[in-house]
């Protein structure tokens, strides 16, 4: 089970690093949560981040601004893990940076 988990992020590292990273911007999208859980099985997250991802999503969808603060509040984690998630949807493109709202703020895509 170790070297399964092993081998995932491993292979979500390399397509990551690789730019295969399959994502949810710019497709015609029919059901958000359905569309996001398709998103982060086709790229092999974890299950305990995209359980991580869902609860976010759920709070804020594509209505709130949310920093790392709030995502250490909600899901009760330290800043590193924070900063991993985050850095995660951003690279899925499940996130964006909003600007003009200050530094650190972003926001999920719409889904629909």
């Amino acid at each position: 089970k170790d070297n399964k988990k092993k081998n995932i992020k491993e292979e979500n590292k390399q397509h990551i690093e690789n730019g295969k990273i399959e994502d949810l911007k710019g497709k015609s999208r029919a059901s958000g949560n359905k569309n996001l859980q398709n998103t982060l099985e086709k790229n092999m997250i974890s299950d305990k981040t995209s359980k991580n991802i869902l609860k976010l999503y759920n709070e804020f969808q594509n209505k709130k601004i949310f920093s790392r603060k709030d995502i250490m509040a909600i899901l009760n984690i330290t800043q590193r893990p924070a900063s991993t998630l985050i850095k995660k949807m951003y690279l899925l493109k499940l996130i964006d940076k909003v600007h003009g709202a200050g530094k650190g703020k972003y926001k999920f895509y719409k889904l629909n």
